[in-house]
C-alpha cells in the first residue's frame, strides 16, 4: 500500500462518523428548513464526499417521486386496476406459491 493510498483509507475512517451525520442532515433537510450553520457544513461535506453526494441525489429523487405520488393520489382520489391487470397480477402470485 502506498502512502496515498494509507491516506485515503485512514480519511475514509475519519469521515465515516461524519458521513453518517450528513446523512441525517440529508434526511432531516427534506421535511424541514435547516439552520445556516447545518447547510454550510452540508455543502462543505458534499463537496469533497462523492458518496454523500450520490446519497443527496437519491434523497432528492426519492421525495420527488413521493411528491408526485402523492399529489396524484389526492387529485385522482383511489385508482383501481383494470380487470385485465388485476387478473395478470393474481395469476403471477398464484403461480408464484407454486
Amino acid at each position: 500500500m502506498n502512502p496515498f493510498q494509507k491516506i485515503g483509507t485512514l480519511f475514509k475512517l475519519a469521515a465515516s462518523p461524519q458521513c453518517a451525520e450528513i446523512s441525517r442532515i440529508l434526511s432531516r433537510c427534506q421535511d424541514t428548513p435547516l439552520p445556516w450553520i447545518l447547510r454550510r457544513r452540508l455543502e462543505w461535506h458534499l463537496a469533497a464526499c462523492e458518496w454523500c453526494r450520490r446519497y443527496a441525489d437519491q434523497i432528492s429523487l426519492l421525495g420527488y417521486f413521493a411528491r408526485q405520488f402523492s399529489s396524484q393520489s389526492c387529485e385522482s382520489g383511489k385508482k383501481k386496476l383494470s380487470p385485465h391487470t388485476a387478473e395478470r397480477i393474481k395469476n403471477k402470485l398464484r403461480d408464484a406459491k407454486k
